[in-house]
This record gives structure tokens, C-alpha cells and sequence, in this order.
């Protein structure tokens, strides 16, 4: 992967059986927003939930054995469950969407080969839609680097090799 990013080539990925943290230097990739997105999803359901219950206690005040129309302290469980069910919401959604979930079609899907990935096989795919890519250049140069095997898989609707 690493001679393939200082070759030029930009649109490939790489498929491991275990996470290879040198795979995260090579493709450039930043630090994901998600926790950003759950502290902020956390914090909106907390105050929200807050928020709520004052304009309710103040709008539809139920006064009860001279207790305060606002009181905080037994609303307390109740905010903490709605800040970890926005939080957990938020994780689940922003992951999905964010690492492009679900990907029902990929060219690599129908190769025999590429079920090894998740076992015992690593796996570089190139996009064909890459400004380096050659179909007996990038095959070339895959061998040359100790590919075993090399694939030219076309996706019949797009008429592209990944």
C-alpha cells in the first residue's frame, strides 16, 4: 500500500484480516468526528430533556406536598438515561453514515478471493477511476511488489475496475 501511495496512486484501498495501523498513515485519514458528534448529541438530549421538563413544570404547574415547581435532583435519573439513549443514537447513526454503510455492491463482492480478507488473505483493490491507473500497468506493478494473485474485476452497471 505504501509503494502504491508514492507510485501516485490515490483511490485504492486495503482489505486485512486484523487492523494494520500503518494503513491509516498511508491513506491520509483524519481523526473521525464521530465522538464529537456523540458529546454533542449527549449534551443536546441532556439539556433537552432539561429543558422540557422546566417548561413543562412551569407551564403546568402541579403543586404536590409544597414541592418546588422546579426541582432538579429527581429528574436527574431520568436526564442521564435520555443523555445515553441520544448518545448511543447518535454513535450507531453517525457510524453508519459516516464509514458509508450499507454497501450492498462492490466488484471485489463476486471474487472467491476476497472472501479471504476477513481469514488469512490481504488485499489491495485500486479504483479504476484513479488518474494512475492502467489495467497492465497497475497489474504490473502489483506483481512487481509480490502480489500473488491480480484480478481485473469489472462492475458490469459502471463498467469500472476497482
Amino acid at each position: 500500500a505504501d509503494a502504491l501511495q508514492k507510485a501516485g496512486y490515490r483511490r485504492f484501498d486495503a482489505h486485512t484480516p486484523y487492523p494494520v495501523p500503518a494503513l491509516e498513515r498511508i491513506h491520509g485519514l483524519r481523526s473521525s468526528p464521530l465522538p464529537w458528534l456523540v458529546l454533542l448529541a449527549a449534551l443536546g438530549g441532556f439539556a433537552g430533556f432539561l429543558g422540557f421538563t422546566a417548561w413543562a413544570s412551569l407551564d403546568y404547574p402541579l403543586i404536590h406536598s409544597g414541592k418546588p415547581a422546579l426541582s432538579f435532583w429527581p429528574l436527574l435519573p431520568a436526564a442521564i438515561e435520555v443523555t445515553w439513549i441520544a448518545a448511543g443514537s447518535a454513535a450507531l447513526l453517525g457510524f453508519i453514515v459516516l464509514s458509508g454503510l450499507p454497501l450492498y455492491h462492490h466488484p471485489a463482492f463476486r471474487s472467491a478471493r476476497f472472501l479471504r480478507a476477513s481469514d488469512d488473505a490481504f488485499i489491495l483493490t485500486i479504483d479504476q477511476a484513479d488518474p494512475c491507473f492502467q489495467p497492465g500497468h497497475s497489474a504490473e506493478l502489483l506483481i512487481s511488489l509480490g502480489a500473488v494473485n491480480v484480478e481485473t474485476l469489472l462492475d458490469p452497471a459502471e463498467g469500472q475496475a476497482p
